[in-house]
């Protein structure tokens, strides 16, 4: 995959000034398989950031705001990849012991020059779902960093079945049911037993009248449950 040479993918603070140029960025980002490019695009951008609110150039900061977070993201992504895993960066082989070399998360942020609140952070941004960290960057309410962070921390609220100690399997189990009998109690409403019956063949009629008997006993048990 082709990755732009981050130290020439953004423009200097002074010249950082055309919507393309966060476009680009978005772009190049969202292919970046390397963390200490990332790196580099968010120290890059966090430089831009500064210049712009010495120059009160609202527009730049925001747009060095987001490539910033777009940048963390990234690395926070590619650090979630990693618990105990092969370096695939580098595919280095150790001579000595003839195997793949290891690699942790903490390493591998160590070695993309992370610090270890950097590290934390990417990896708080990077839990944000998607839509919801494009809402936080690309909206009027821009988030910073830390909000970001903040963000990624926060547990998404339990289903409201949940809330009620209801499991998924439960849930998913009593939502089929409910809507198999409501569909019956339609079909009974509007069709006369009588009437129903008499479109099974002689050779057909125990096997439905055995699926009756079973399923009155299960609805009987069923009911005294509920």
């Amino acid at each position: 995959m082709t990755v732009l040479p981050v130290p020439y993918a953004l423009p200097t603070p002074e010249t950082a000034r055309l919507p393309a140029v966060y476009e680009a960025a978005v772009t190049a980002l969202s292919t970046c398989e390397r963390i200490d490019e990332c790196k580099v695009w968010a120290d890059k951008a966090a430089a831009i950031a500064s210049y712009a609110r010495q120059a009160h150039d609202e527009t730049l900061l925001r747009m060095a705001i987001r490539i910033q977070a777009r940048a963390i993201r990234r690395c926070g992504e590619l650090l979630k990849e990693i618990e105990i895993d092969y370096d695939r960066h580098t595919n280095k082989t150790d001579q000595s012991l003839g195997t793949l070399s290891l690699i942790t998360r903490g390493k591998a942020a160590k070695q993309a020059g992370l610090s270890r609140w950097q590290k934390e952070t990417a990896i708080r941004v990077a839990n944000i779902p998607a839509k919801t960290f494009d809402d936080a960057i690309e909206g009027d309410d821009l988030l910073t960093i830390t909000e970001l962070a903040e963000l990624g921390t926060k547990k998404q609220e339990a289903p409201y079945y949940a809330k009620e100690g209801i499991t998924q399997e439960a849930f998913h189990r009593a939502t089929t049911l409910g809507g198999h009998l409501q569909r019956l109690d339609e079909f009974c409403r509007g069709n006369p037993p009588a009437g129903s019956a008499a479109g099974f063949q002689q050779h057909e009629k125990e096997r439905i009248k055995s699926f009756v008997i079973n399923i009155l006993d299960w609805l009987q048990t069923f009911a005294q449950i509920l």
